[in-house]
């Protein structure tokens, strides 16, 4: 079996996405420093699309899309200052 490793802040999110077919490549919480990304293969885009998933601006030939979680992780950080 192969081994993956998923960033904490956002292991439940993937494992949902998995369960709903959504085939991802690469993701990162961004660390605190900024809003992640969800990587996804071609044929998932519509499907997160559809999720509600906002796609990150120019990025090229990749199919990113930012985390929820981390979106409202940052939202909820920023309300408290």
């Amino acid at each position: 079996m192969k081994k993956i490793q998923i960033d904490k802040e956002i292991e439940q999110e993937i494992k949902e996405l998995w369960e709903q077919g959504i085939k991802t490549i690469e993701c990162c919480s961004g660390h605190g420093r900024d809003r992640g990304c969800i990587i996804v293969k071609k044929s998932s885009v519509k499907k997160m699309e559809e999720l509600g998933y906002e796609r990150e601006p120019n990025t090229g030939k990749w199919y990113s899309f930012y985390p929820k979680s981390i979106k409202e992780a940052l939202k909820k950080n920023y309300e408290k200052r």
